[in-house]
């Protein structure tokens, strides 16, 4: 994958942040009505555990490769210079099944360095489904790159998740997470398999309380 063609990915999931929330809310409605649509992909051995991961079941329901384009910016502070890291995009294709976990190098320049991280997945399971439907009907939908520190103290990759749950869990652990735009190939396997998964509940309208004697009467 060249430079250009992570460009032009990137270019495209961010206007994925775009997407209102009430056009994702009615594509999952008539997503519900009218069938599931898209093909299933492959069933994958479960990523190993570690304290941050649901256990939700021994393998995900669903799994496919991704690769993380990651942004470092060194910011002054003072007399210091320190690290300020972001997602800019996920990337998918089948170009990225298979490839071992490794950070490129892709640009440098002015201090701000871009790395495609590969030989990543996201697993769906069917238990968290509704965690995937509140993500995606929220103010802004987004995955939700996980980080941790490597052995020289730089912050690096090794989840990518569509619940946010799980990203909250990191970081009221003390972790780092970041959003990234959902590009438009997951953002339709996710409602597919929201549709497949899980029913919201229908609202219930609540009977108003009777005050006065008048009333009761």
């Amino acid at each position: 994958m060249d430079r250009n063609e992570v460009g032009r990915f990137v270019a495209i999931a961010r206007r994925a942040w775009a997407i209102p929330r009430h056009r994702l809310a009615e594509r999952l409605r008539r997503a519900d009505q009218y069938g599931p649509f898209g093909a299933g992909m492959q069933i994958a051995s479960e990523s190993p555990v570690t304290k941050f991961e649901r256990e939700l079941s021994a393998t995900p329901t669903e799994s496919f490769p991704v690769g993380i384009v990651m942004e470092r910016k060194d910011v002054r502070r003072g007399a210091w210079s320190v690290p300020s890291w972001r997602a800019l995009a996920v990337l998918t294709g089948e170009r990225l099944a298979d490839q071992p976990r490794q950070k490129t190098l892709l640009q440098s320049a002015d201090g701000v360095n871009q790395y495609l991280c590969s030989g990543f997945r996201i697993d769906l399971y069917r238990d968290a489904a509704e965690h995937y439907w509140f993500n995606l009907t929220g103010g802004r939908p987004a995955l939700f790159v996980l980080c941790r520190a490597d052995e020289n103290g730089e912050l690096e990759p090794w989840r990518v998740t569509a619940d946010h749950t799980e990203s909250q869990s990191l970081v009221e652990s003390g972790g780092v997470a970041f959003p990234a735009p959902i590009p438009p190939e997951v953002l339709e396997v996710l409602e597919r398999f929201i549709t497949e998964h899980f029913r919201p509940e229908p609202a219930r309208k609540r009977r108003r309380e009777r005050w006065t004697d008048s009333e009761k009467t």
